[in-house]
């Protein structure tokens, strides 16, 4: 039972790790489509919105214009930073991936 509840609680951190990053995605996605922001702006930004227990250095954010008028902001972390504990079968990545159309 004990087991049960761990695993619960892990995959409940890992959930909420990925739901933070889907929406520091989109806020970084709709930054760069205003202002036209650099790929350092983007990533400042994402880094803030994410949960304390994630280390800076393990969030990758690359931000891209794509077709011309497009913004792409992508944003990776390896699964075993999502969460406080780390065991038990899990993804080797989470990416959040959102594309906003630039605006003038």
């Amino acid at each position: 039972m004990m087991l049960f509840l761990t695993g619960t609680i892990q995959y409940g951190f890992m959930m909420f790790t990925y739901n933070s990053m889907l929406t520091a995605a989109r806020a970084g996605a709709r930054f760069a489509a205003l202002g036209g922001a650099n790929n350092a702006a983007v990533t400042t930004m994402v880094q803030g919105l994410l949960p304390g227990w994630v280390a800076p250095g393990d969030i990758e954010v690359t931000s891209s214009v794509v077709n011309g008028n497009q913004v792409r902001v992508n944003v990776t972390i390896p699964a075993s930073a999502s969460t406080v504990l780390r065991f038990g079968p899990m993804p080797e990545t989470l990416r959040a991936d959102v594309v906003m159309l630039q605006e003038s």
